[in-house]
């Protein structure tokens, strides 16, 4: 997996190509073994690989639905073991949405879902501990009582509700790599943490901005967390006391649908940006302060 799981919601809207350049990103990942190996989920359905960070890339989606891809994580031990989460057609209907590859994409297997009837938003592998897998799930009507996080310890074989205390259903994950015990959850409201594996969770602070698609946590500071919003990306390194929002170089109006810390690289981060001029992926060395767009070559 990439140190940090960071993915979107499934439903965010766009094409997977644009006429302006580059993709709506729904869903991004990196390798942690081989940094240079990063996976791209689209809105199209469309899943792409790049093994030279992002400078080209190619489709590595053979045997997934043509759903919007959004979840992503990489088995931290094999970085050929890729994990993807699809959008369901329609609510409430039981449709295959986990998939597994274990030849880096190449081709695609289902897995047993932790739900039957709501879609899959997000998939975190425990960075220790691979065969443990939290995913979120999300309905996508408020009125339904069946979405949540969901944990398996067994490589998706058997899954258990790992929510029961929180406030809402969790549509994203994401693991400390430092330790695996601490998880963040983002919830309607804001973000709760748990300290335990997901066992009890507490409210740590309110959302700061708008709608949030993705959440990474820096792996060497715990306390900085940067936020994918509909108003570009917000960054905190005070684990939530003061936001600052982090746009510089990003296109006008952007929407920050999936965010990735590069595992070797002190203050890399990638965002996956749309906007009404530009889409695609952007890559920042500075912690956020400023960005440059990939180029998008498609092999």
């Amino acid at each position: 997996m990439a140190l940090v799981l960071l993915v979107s919601a499934a439903d965010h809207a766009g094409l997977a190509r644009s006429s302006r350049g580059g993709s709506n990103v729904t869903a991004l990942a990196i390798a942690t073994l081989d940094p240079h190996t990063i996976y791209v989920g689209t809105a199209s359905g469309g899943l792409f690989k790049s093994t030279d960070s992002g400078m080209s890339w190619r489709r590595a989606d053979a045997g997934l639905p043509r759903r919007p891809v959004g979840a992503l994580d990489v088995d931290p031990e094999n970085s050929n073991t890729v994990y993807a989460g699809v959008a369901r057609a329609a609510v409430l209907k039981s449709q295959p949405d986990l998939f597994k590859s274990v030849d880096g994409g190449k081709s695609w297997g289902q897995i047993r879902s932790p739900n039957l009837y709501v879609g899959i938003v997000s998939v975190a592998v425990d960075p220790k501990r691979p065969a443990t897998i939290y995913a979120g799930t999300d309905a996508g009507c408020s009125a339904c009582d069946l979405t949540g996080l969901f944990k398996t310890r067994d490589g998706g074989r058997s899954w258990k509700p790992s929510s029961a205390y929180l406030e809402g259903s969790a549509s994203l994950v994401v693991i400390d790599p430092s330790n695996a015990q601490h998880l963040y959850a983002k919830l309607d409201g804001g973000l709760e943490a748990s300290e335990n594996g997901g066992k009890a969770w507490r409210l740590t602070f309110r959302q700061p901005h708008g709608v949030v698609y993705a959440l990474a946590l820096d792996p060497r500071s715990p306390q900085a967390l940067y936020i994918g919003t509909d108003d570009g990306v917000v960054k905190t390194e005070d684990a939530g006391h003061s936001w600052q929002r982090a746009n510089n170089g990003l296109p006008k109006g952007p929407t920050a649908s999936a965010l990735a810390i590069e595992p070797d690289r002190r203050h890399a981060i990638l965002a996956a940006v749309s906007s009404t001029t530009r889409n695609g992926v952007f890559r920042s060395t500075d912690g956020g302060h400023t960005w440059k767009q990939l180029p998008w070559h498609v092999r």
